[in-house]
Order: C-alpha cells, then sequence, then structure tokens
C-alpha cells in the first residue's frame, strides 16, 4: 500500500504496461486507447521526412515520391508513423480532419468484418484547397484479408504494378516486413514480372546494411519511389533534424517526476528500490551511461533497439516483471 498522495502518481504501476507483451506492445491504428506508453509520439528520423513529404505532396505532383515503403518488423513504429503521416497529410489539405475521419472507418469496420489489407480514400472534396489524390495505405503487407488464395507477396506485386502505372494522383503507403519483401522479389523473378523484379532488387539493396547500398529517399533510379529501413534505423542517435535521440526522450518520459510519488512518501519510504531506480537512472551521468551501453550493444550486434524493445527494457528496470496468476 502507498500513502494518499503516491495513490495519484501514476508510475511505477502503470509502467508494467509498457511492456511489449501488455498493453504498451501493440498499437492499433486509429485507436487512441492502445499502444501509446508515455502518450507521446517519439521524433524519428522517418517522422521528420513524412512530415515533409505530407507538405509536398498535397501542394501538388512532381519531384515528390508517391510510392513509399516502410520496412521493418514489428515495433518500429509503423502505426505510429501512418497516423502521424495521415494527420499531417490532413492538415496540408486543409481537411478539417476528414482525413483521418474516413480511413477510420475501413479500419474500424462493423463487428464481425474483418479489416480489409489495402484502404483507398479519395481526399478530393475533403477540404476547400484539397488536390485530388488517391491515398492507399496497407498497414501491414503480410496481411491476406480477401485475397481469393493469393499469397501476400503476390499481393505486394500486384498492388505495386497497379500504384506504378495509375499516374501522379495517386500515392501508396505500405509497411512491409523483409520476409515478404524477399518473398516478393523471387515470385517476380519466377514470374518473369522485369519491373518488379527491377524495383524490388533496388528497394532489397537500398536497405541493406551495406557501405555502399544506393539512396533510398528517393530510391535510385526510381524518383516516384521512396523506401526507409525502419528496423535499421538507431533510435540511440539524434534525428538529423536535431532533438533529442529518441531513445532519450522515451527515457526521461518514464523518468518524469511529476508522474512518480514524492521520494520517500511511500510505505517503502528513502529505501524503495523503485523510486531509487528512478532517482538514479534520472541522474545525466547515469542516464548517458545506461544509453551507451544499449548503443555498444547495436554496434557489436549490428542490431537495434525496436521502440517495443526500448518499452519492455524501460518496464523492467523500473517496475520490475510482474508474472501473471495461473489459471
Amino acid at each position: 500500500m502507498m500513502t494518499g498522495e503516491s495513490i495519484v502518481a501514476p508510475y511505477p504501476a502503470q509502467l508494467l504496461n509498457w511492456a511489449g507483451n501488455r498493453a504498451g506492445g501493440v498499437r492499433r491504428l486509429f485507436d487512441d486507447t492502445s499502444g501509446r506508453p508515455g502518450k507521446a509520439v517519439f521524433e524519428t528520423n522517418l517522422l521528420h521526412r513524412l512530415e515533409a513529404w505530407a507538405g509536398s505532396i498535397a501542394s501538388g505532383p512532381g519531384g515528390v515520391p508517391r510510392i513509399l515503403l516502410l520496412v521493418g518488423g514489428p515495433g518500429n513504429g509503423k502505426t505510429e508513423a501512418i497516423e502521424s503521416t495521415v494527420a499531417w497529410l490532413d492538415v496540408s489539405l486543409g481537411a478539417g480532419g476528414k482525413l483521418a475521419s474516413e480511413l477510420k472507418k475501413s479500419f474500424f469496420p462493423p463487428e464481425g468484418t474483418a479489416v480489409p489489407r489495402l484502404v483507398r480514400v479519395d481526399t478530393s472534396g475533403l477540404g476547400p484547397d484539397a488536390r485530388a489524390l488517391g491515398l492507399s495505405i496497407v498497414q501491414d503487407a503480410s496481411a491476406v484479408v480477401g485475397a481469393a488464395g493469393k499469397q501476400a507477396a503476390q499481393l505486394l506485386l500486384d498492388e505495386l504494378d497497379a500504384v506504378q502505372g495509375a499516374g501522379p494522383g495517386e500515392a501508396y503507403l505500405c509497411c512491409v516486413n523483409r520476409g515478404v519483401l524477399d518473398d516478393a522479389l523471387i515470385e517476380a523473378i519466377d514470374t518473369e514480372r522485369e519491373g518488379a523484379r527491377r524495383l524490388l532488387e533496388a528497394v532489397t539493396r537500398s536497405v541493406s546494411l551495406a557501405p555502399d547500398a544506393p539512396s533510398c529517399w528517393p530510391l535510385a533510379g526510381f524518383a516516384d519511389v521512396a523506401v526507409w529501413p525502419m528496423d535499421a534505423e538507431s533510435l540511440l542517435l539524434t534525428p538529423a533534424a536535431g532533438g533529442d535521440e529518441p531513445a532519450r526522450s522515451l527515457l526521461r518520459t518514464a523518468l518524469d517526476d511529476q508522474l512518480w510519488p514524492v521520494p520517500g512518501s511511500c510505505l517503502g519510504g528513502p529505501s524503495c528500490p523503485f523510486c531509487g531506480s528512478r532517482e538514479r537512472l534520472a541522474r545525466e551521468r547515469e542516464e548517458t551511461s545506461l544509453l551507451q551501453i544499449l548503443r555498444w550493444f547495436e554496434v557489436a550486434s549490428g542490431k537495434r533497439w525496436s521502440f517495443r524493445d526500448l518499452f519492455s527494457l524501460v518496464s523492467y528496470l523500473l517496475a520490475g516483471h510482474r508474472v501473471s496468476p495461473r489459471a
């Protein structure tokens, strides 16, 4: 039990839900009640690029990629990227929230109806100055809802062929993992779809970790395409546009003293292990040392900490691990 003052403080108890196997692990598109620990969106290089892209494509075609492929697995912030892009595009089009409302209808269908793999909305008429733009969104390219027996890789190829042939009035935003990307490339080779093969080979090279990887934004040789390797971007490095590292912002959100009990006010008093951990990690030297260790791991292993990884780590460090009771 805690004192009256401590009961009001949401942390450390709510930090348990930051773990990847709890509420903080998965965010559903346009669902404000799901998966956003800390109630904050942490800025990344990708979000800065998407914000600039939304403003550019809303003003008209020409010189702006209209096919965006966000490459990465679970927990890399794909849902936040889509939501943020829709919000920025809505503002740029002067749609007054109508763009998000239209998309939400499809992503929240009536009970018993599956969310479609691809959701398309026409922006013309959503605002007084909105240009005619068809926006198609694939939140998860591994989905095969309504596919009539087709595999995810085949659906991706069909979508890429369709949007490439559609002209400048169509935009396509797709989140795809490397497995589906590789399967699609193999399918394109096996079925002799030369245009798709060349595109996917360029995409695969651009998202590799090779030192000579070609430009991905825009994609080298494909001015209409932009690609971003979400699973290769380090959250422990400062974004090119400035500001704190995403991992540091995340950690500071968890350490915010306004969300914790006043030191010594809980029954643990000055010996409380939770408050003690918060106090130590809130010091600049300890905070920087922890982030440096996490970055060293990335350099040594070649792997990257995803948002879900970091949320789970912070949850464990500051709130511990609670074992669910057996049924």
